[in-house]
């Protein structure tokens, strides 16, 4: 099963060393023309005390060739090694037992923080699409004063395991934590029906910028309260400040 599209922001939108490289990749929009890539470049383009740094250029010629762009297929192994660490990324579990279905790396481009760059991966790790994505790169739901460490997380939730706990309720998945998370419930209409979308976040003890997030959304006819709630969207976060990893 393929990662929702982007769930922190369909639920409530609100280095790698010093590795130099370059990467020469083919960009459909630009004909036959290929577009090179310096890692250096990518590296040196950020700028914390500007108002204007971009690095949105260097990526823009190959970020939305798909299948001809060789990031595609690439190990995220070898991507950390050309782009260092993402700002954001978010690793799929979707229910409990299922074991890593897959990850969503996003980079800050700009001090403007819109679009993004981002990376879906399979679950063998390696990337199958990239594109600049309209928004900005950023965890909405990453603030909870509520804990659990990763260690209880793989032992009880996060598993690749048929002899792991299911956890079918958001009440469930408390038991299994020992906790409540910080819960956000939203009602809105899509294609005339009314959804109820919710979810719950932890901070990993473990981990400064690492969240573990709980979340689903059901026909809002069939609410009934966030502890009965369906729970079949698993995910493990790190988000680093301001999107941008040192």
């Amino acid at each position: 099963m393929a990662p929702p599209r982007r769930l922190i922001a369909r639920l409530f939108a609100g280095a790698a060393g010093s590795v130099a490289a370059v990467l020469v990749l083919g960009a459909t929009t630009l004909g036959s023309r290929a577009a090179e890539f310096s890692a250096d470049a990518w590296r040196r383009a950020v700028d914390p005390t500007s108002r204007s740094w971009s690095r949105e250029a260097i990526v823009r010629d190959f970020a939305t060739v798909v299948p001809e762009s060789r990031l595609i297929g690439m190990t995220r192994a070898e991507i950390l090694a050309l782009l260092g660490e993402p700002g954001l990324s978010e690793r799929y579990y979707y229910y409990s037992g299922a074991g890593p279905q897959g990850r969503v790396d996003f980079y800050r481009l700009s001090a403007a923080n819109n679009p993004s760059f981002r990376l879906d991966y399979a679950e063998d790790d390696k990337v199958k699409s990239v594109l600049l994505e309209a928004s900005p790169c950023v965890c909405a739901l990453c603030n909870s004063e509520s804990r659990v460490s990763r260690a209880v997380l793989e032992r009880t939730l996060l598993a690749s395991s048929s002899t792991t706990q299911r956890a079918s309720s958001m009440a469930e998945i408390e038991k299994l934590i020992g906790a409540a998370g910080k819960s956000d419930v939203m009602k809105n209409t899509i294609g005339g029906q009314l959804w109820a979308n919710y979810s719950e976040v932890w901070r990993l003890s473990d981990d400064p910028n690492g969240y573990f997030i709980a979340s689903g959304h059901i026909a809002a006819r069939n609410w009934t309260s966030l502890a009965e709630a369906p729970a079949y969207d698993l995910v493990l976060v790190s988000a680093w400040p301001n999107c941008l990893a040192p």
